[in-house]
């Protein structure tokens, strides 16, 4: 609404007239009016101004005191057909009052008493296609339905409010594509077919015709007398629309026509011109290349002797290319992927800067813990079945899942590095704050330290775990990594019999606290090595009893073997 605001000159005054005489016509549509009682109708700004005197002049006449001692405005002729029945600021009674009074209005001057609704404004670009709801298949499938049974005297299915409402759209439909063709300047533009579209048979149930048939029953329905005349106004918009499409399709016939002639004229003189542009362009080539050889033969000619050098000296090099093998074999044949003598590839570095203290620090297996903020949690995306929960966390087996895949894992991280320890520290202030928030009374936070939650310190994302960030492995490439066949059978029988031995020592009464007794002639190495420093180790049960607790709603236990199922 633009009435509501303050009238400023130069800054939307059309918008502001428009409005403003919207509002004074229907308001006078009811009846003529007093200057006091059509301020008081009028909707006021915030400094009490309805911009009446502006355009008052030219919407109504002012009929002079009479007998009553007070003058009236009254609506001029020429604005009769912008009223609108269903105006937005009307009330249900002054829609009755104005529909009444323009009826006996239009009695008395002659006129059918149908009330169409008024031109619609034209709508800016952005919201140009809210005019397809009038011709969508939904809206067209209601109007239909509610003249189907307007059709059938005793259906109890309708009122005459659903029937009128039913002609409006109907009507609106209508000015809206014979505005259209009116104004556009090829057929393309015209996207709006609502004429076609009432003509098709109706799909509903409980449509037996099309709405144009429907509407030519009901003309001459005894039942529907007041609605005659709009029935017939409609019908005779749906014959205008008809002569001005045929027109229209053939001035734009003959239109088309001229100008495929014209742009066949055109057309040929673009070639003939494009043909003179690249003969000039192949001869001005064929010059510029004439100077350029010419250029050329005099160099050579002053540096005879700086010439002959340079032609020694590539002839030299291509010899010496020949008789050496080319470098691609040399590179194959040393290259080597599979077996106990292949290659290792390059190393990677890979350094990262700590979102914390900004330190930077190369990625290590062995150094310092790197971790990223991360958020782990439930998820059901891909679930078939939402409403199945675990049965016993404490027995569930994660390895194998049902087939509904009920639940799943989810981790998510906005990718921010930190140090481990200066996250941990990061985290122990964070506690230390809620405490302190929570001793105060004051509101409460977006995250929940007691669950681990906290928020990421760059993006403030939530987290509530953190993901350690491990360096790009590469391939062993000594021979000694990789055994022969024999040998590797060799150390796992080994390896066998001393599980058997200590086995036995067991059960023969032996406590488990007792130093390992390996038999004479085997040196085998039962611990494994750990890749990672003792910070990343840490981070990485940090990370996987953080899958463990989220994913199965257990309290923490770092002997469950379910602990590194669920983190892969």
């Amino acid at each position: 609404m633009v009435v509501g605001e303050r009238y400023v000159p130069g800054v939307g005054q059309v918008e502001l007239f428009d409005e403003v005489r919207r509002e004074i016509i229907h308001q006078l549509s009811i009846r003529p009016m007093a200057h006091s009682e059509l301020v008081k109708a009028l909707p006021e700004n915030g400094n009490k101004e309805t911009g009446l005197e502006q355009v008052i002049d030219s919407v109504a006449s002012f009929k002079k005191p009479g007998v009553t001692g007070r003058g009236l405005y009254e609506l001029r002729p020429e604005w009769y057909k912008h009223f609108n029945l269903y105006f937005h600021h009307y009330t249900r009674a002054d829609q009755t009052k104005a529909e009444e009074a323009q009826r006996k209005l239009r009695r008395q001057v002659g006129d059918d008493k149908a009330l169409p609704p008024p031109v619609p404004p034209p709508l800016c670009p952005l919201f140009a296609s809210l005019v397809n709801l009038l011709q969508c298949d939904v809206l067209l499938a209601i109007e239909g339905t509610v003249l189907q049974w307007a059709v059938e005297p005793g259906g109890g299915g309708w009122t005459e409010s659903m029937l009128q409402r039913t002609l409006h759209l109907v009507g609106m439909a209508l000015l809206e594509e014979q505005q259209q063709l009116e104004n556009s300047s090829t057929e393309d533009d015209i996207i709006f077919n609502y004429t076609s579209k009432i003509t098709r048979p109706g799909e509903g149930p409980s449509t037996s015709g099309s709405v144009l048939a429907l509407l030519e029953s009901l003309q001459n329905a005894p039942h529907l007398e007041v609605h005659k005349d709009m029935i017939t106004w409609i019908l005779k918009m749906v014959g205008n629309i008809k002569t001005i499409r045929e027109r229209t399709s053939s001035t734009f016939s003959t239109s088309a026509n001229q100008g495929w002639h014209l742009e066949e004229t055109m057309r040929d003189k673009d070639k003939a011109e494009r043909k003179r542009k690249a003969e000039m362009a192949r001869l001005r080539r064929e010059k510029i290349m004439a100077q350029m050889s010419e250029m050329q033969k005099h160099f050579i000619n002053e540096n005879k002797e700086l010439f002959q050098q340079s032609m020694e000296e590539l002839e030299a090099s291509t010899s010496a290319a020949e008789h050496s093998p080319p470098s691609s074999e040399l590179t194959c044949s040393s290259q080597v992927c599979v077996g106990p003598w292949r290659m290792g590839r390059a190393e990677r570095r890979q350094v990262v800067t700590c979102i914390l203290c900004q330190e930077e620090q190369e990625v290590k297996g062995h150094g310092r813990a790197m971790v990223l903020a991360a958020f782990i949690q439930r998820s059901t995306v891909l679930s078939k079945n939402r409403s199945r929960s675990l049965p016993n966390p404490e027995h569930h087996e994660p390895l194998f899942m049902h087939p509904d895949l009920s639940l799943g894992i989810h981790t998510a991280s906005c990718g921010h590095i930190m140090h481990a320890t200066c996250w941990q520290r990061y985290f122990e202030a964070v506690q230390l704050k809620e405490q302190r928030r929570q001793q105060r009374l004051r509101g409460h936070t977006s995250y929940d330290v007691e669950k681990g939650e906290f928020l990421c310190p760059l993006c403030e994302c939530l987290s509530n775990t953190v993901i350690p960030l491990l360096p790009h492995t590469c391939p062993p490439v000594s021979s000694a990594d990789h055994p022969s066949l024999e040998a590797w059978l060799k150390t796992t029988s080994q390896q066998i019999a001393v599980l058997h031995f200590s086995h036995r020592r067991q059960s023969d009464g032996v406590s488990e606290g007792a130093e390992p007794v390996v038999p004479e002639g085997f040196n085998v190495n039962l611990t494994p090595q750990n890749p990672f420093s003792s910070s990343i180790s840490e981070m990485i049960n940090t990370f996987s009893m953080s899958a463990y607790k989220v994913g199965l709603k257990v309290n923490p236990n770092e002997q469950d073997p379910r602990v590194p199922v669920l983190s892969w």
